[in-house]
C-alpha cells in the first residue's frame, strides 16, 4: 500500500511540474509622454505544453504594473506573474570600465617608476650631506669633495626638479581616472526588473510576443529655434524636443515618437469646492531698483552657425493629443543629457518693429508680432533666438495662453537709441498748507543711425490715483501720443535714416503731506 502511495504522490507532482523559460525582449518603440514613457518591447520563445514560468528580463524597475499588456501567446493562458529584481551591469559599461582601468594601471606604473627614481636620487643627497660631515685633516682632499659635492648636488636637485614636474601632470591624470572610473562603476551596475509569467501552454507553440507597458522617469521638453532676416517679413521656426530618460534601462537603436499627452494612471473625479471671496491681502511694491533692473532683459549678440538642414517628422494629430514620430532610429541613454531632436519646421508671417520702454531700459529692442501659431498646437517652452544668423537670446514662449498671437523680442539695435530725461525747468516741488505738489515734465530722444528708416513704438507712463485724497492733474503728452486708463502712454514714429526725435510729456500730483511718494 505504501507503493500505491508513493506513486500517486509522484503522478499527481509531474503535470504541476513546469518548465522554466527565459527570454530578452528587444525594445523596439518609445512612445515619450510629457511626464512617461509606453515602452514597446517584441521577442521569440518556444514554448513546450503544460506549466511555464516564463522570465521576461531587462525591464524598467520604475514601470507601472497595471499598465503590462503582453500578446501574442496564442492558446497560453496567464495564471499569474510576479516581479524579481535583477542586478545587472551593462555591457557598454564594461567596456568603458576595462578601458579606463587599464588606462589607470599604464598611469600607476609611471608614476611609481617616476617616485622610486626621485627617491634614489634625495637618498643620493643624503649620502652627499654625510660624507660631507666628515673629519679629514687634508685639506687638499676637502676642497676636491666641496667642489664635487656642490656639483653634484644641483645636478642632483635640478633632476629631482625634472621628475617633480614630469610625476605632477600623471598623478593628476591618475586621480581623474580614478574618480572617473568610480562614477561610471556605481552607475554601471543598475536595478533591472524581471517579469515572471507563469503560463499554462496546452499546445507546444513558437510565439512572436509583444510587450507593452508604461514607465516613470521619462518625458520630454519642448524648445524652439526661430530664425529672422532683415528685410523679410517670415520667422523660420524649428519646433524641437530635449528627450530624457532614467528609467533604468538604456533605449538603444528605438523608433522614438513624441506625444503632447500627459496621460493619468490614477484618474479621480474632480469635486468642486466652497468659493469664499475676501479682502485681499495688500501687495508691497518691489523698491529695490537695482533687482529692477537687473530684471531687464539685456541683448546679447554672438556669432552662431547658418540654420541646419532637419529631416521632417510625421505628425498625427487627434483630438487629445499630437504625437510626433521621428524619422530614423535613436539611442537615449540612462541619466545621460538630454537628446535634442526636431519635430517640424515651418514658416510665419511676422510684423516687425522697434520697441522700447526708456524708463525700464535704455535699449531699442527689435519685436515680432506673429498670429496664427494655434494650428500647429505648440507647447509652452524656451526659444533661441537668432536674427541675421547671429544669436541674440533666449526667451520663452506660450502660445496656448494667447490664441496663437505671440510678441517676440529679437535682442536690441545698438543703431537705433533712446535717452530719457527729466527737463530741470520744470521739475517743482512745492508745499502749501497741507499739500505738496510735484511737476514733473520727460524728454525722450530717438534717434536712427541707421541707412533705413525705421518704425518705433515707444512707452512710458503717467502715474494715477488709486486714493480720493492723490490727484494727478495737468496731464500734458506730445504730438502723437495715446494714453489709456492705466495711464501707459503709446508712440508710433517713423524715423528716417539719421533721423531724430524728441517726444515730451508731464504731469502734476497733489498729495497729503503725511503721505510718502516717490518721484
Amino acid at each position: 500500500m505504501k507503493y500505491y502511495v508513493y506513486l500517486f504522490a509522484l503522478l499527481w507532482w509531474i503535470p504541476l511540474a513546469a518548465q522554466e523559460v527565459e527570454s530578452v525582449p528587444r525594445l523596439e518603440r518609445a512612445v515619450v509622454y510629457r511626464n512617461s514613457a509606453r515602452l514597446e518591447y517584441h521577442g521569440k520563445v518556444r514554448l513546450s505544453a503544460g506549466n511555464v514560468y516564463l522570465t521576461l528580463k531587462g525591464l524598467s524597475p520604475y514601470l507601472i504594473p497595471e499598465t503590462i499588456e503582453l500578446r501574442g501567446l496564442g492558446d497560453a493562458e496567464i495564471v499569474h506573474f510576479r516581479f524579481v529584481n535583477n542586478y545587472l551591469i551593462n555591457p557598454r559599461d564594461n567596456a568603458k570600465i576595462r578601458e579606463l582601468e587599464n588606462r589607470l594601471r599604464e598611469l600607476e606604473k609611471r608614476r611609481t617608476l617616476l617616485e622610486a627614481r626621485i627617491n634614489a636620487l634625495r637618498d643620493e643627497l643624503q649620502i652627499l650631506k654625510a660624507n660631507a660631515k666628515s673629519e679629514n685633516p687634508d685639506l687638499n682632499r676637502v676642497r676636491q669633495y666641496v667642489q664635487y659635492y656642490r656639483r653634484r648636488y644641483e645636478e642632483v636637485m635640478q633632476q629631482i626638479f625634472d621628475l617633480e614636474q614630469k610625476l605632477k601632470p600623471v598623478a593628476e591624470e591618475a586621480d581623474k581616472v580614478r574618480k572617473q572610473l568610480k562614477e561610471l562603476k556605481g552607475k554601471a551596475r543598475r536595478k533591472a526588473k524581471d517579469l515572471v509569467v507563469y503560463l499554462y501552454v496546452p499546445r507546444p507553440i513558437t510565439a512572436d510576443y509583444g510587450l507593452t507597458y508604461l514607465t516613470r522617469r521619462a518625458g520630454w521638453d519642448p524648445a524652439y529655434s526661430l530664425r529672422a532676416r532683415s528685410g523679410n517679413n517670415e520667422i523660420d521656426w524649428t519646433y524641437q524636443a530635449e528627450v530624457s530618460q532614467e528609467t533604468g534601462i538604456d533605449w538603444e537603436n528605438v523608433e522614438v515618437s513624441l506625444s503632447t499627452l500627459s496621460p493619468r494612471y490614477h484618474l479621480r473625479l474632480p469635486k468642486p469646492s466652497p468659493w469664499y471671496l475676501q479682502k485681499p491681502a495688500p501687495v508691497m511694491p518691489v523698491k529695490n531698483r537695482k533687482a529692477r533692473e537687473a530684471a531687464q532683459v539685456q541683448g546679447v549678440v554672438v556669432e552662431a552657425e547658418a540654420a541646419p538642414h532637419y529631416m521632417e517628422s510625421r505628425v498625427e494629430e487627434s483630438d487629445i493629443d499630437v504625437q510626433y514620430t521621428l524619422p530614423a532610429r535613436y539611442n537615449v541613454l540612462s541619466g545621460e543629457e538630454p537628446l535634442l531632436l526636431t519635430l517640424r519646421t515651418f514658416r510665419t508671417p511676422a510684423e516687425f518693429t522697434h520697441y522700447t520702454v526708456p524708463y525700464l531700459s535704455r535699449n531699442v529692442f527689435l519685436r515680432a508680432r506673429v498670429s496664427g501659431l494655434d494650428k500647429y498646437r505648440l507647447l509652452p517652452g524656451k526659444a533661441r533666438l537668432y536674427y541675421m544668423d547671429r544669436y541674440t537670446g533666449e526667451t520663452y514662449l506660450n502660445p496656448r495662453d494667447t490664441d496663437g498671437k505671440i510678441e517676440i523680442g529679437f535682442g536690441t539695435d545698438p543703431e537705433v537709441t533712446v535717452e530719457r530725461k527729466t527737463v530741470k525747468n520744470f521739475k517743482d516741488y512745492s508745499s502749501l498748507g497741507n499739500k505738496i505738489t510735484v511737476k514733473r515734465e520727460y524728454e525722450i530722444k530717438l534717434k536712427n543711425h541707421k541707412k533705413t528708416a525705421v518704425d518705433v513704438v515707444v512707452k512710458d507712463r503717467v502715474p494715477v490715483s488709486m486714493d480720493e485724497k492723490i490727484e494727478v492733474r495737468n496731464i500734458r503728452i506730445g504730438q502723437g501720443g495715446k494714453k489709456d486708463k492705466n495711464g501707459i502712454i503709446t508712440w508710433k514714429v517713423r524715423l528716417n535714416p539719421g533721423e531724430e526725435k524728441v517726444l515730451t510729456f508731464g504731469f502734476e500730483v497733489k498729495y497729503p503731506k503725511d503721505y510718502k511718494l516717490y518721484f
